[in-house]
């Protein structure tokens, strides 16, 4: 029983590290995401400030998921 036990603290300090490794990428992946939506979204936004958008159905037309960008921007995906 005691080798049993044993065994079984090594398999769950294996666990430990492999999820706090897993939490550190994921914590890596967010503020990733984070410096995307905010620093790189208003860089873009600002070199777009001039250009005039198109209406949907016309932007469908050139762009083929513009209309699936529609539906992700509504919540309805």
């Amino acid at each position: 029983m005691w080798k049993t036990l044993a065994a079984v603290k090594t398999e769950f300090s294996k666990f430990g590290s492999l999820l706090e490794k897993a939490k550190r990428n994921l914590e890596q992946a967010s503020s990733t995401i984070e410096t995307l939506q905010g620093t790189r979204t208003r860089a873009i936004n600002r070199t777009l400030r001039d250009v005039e958008a198109l209406p949907m159905e016309e932007a469908k037309g050139l762009i083929p998921d513009a209309g699936e960008l529609e539906k992700a921007d509504d919540g309805n995906e």
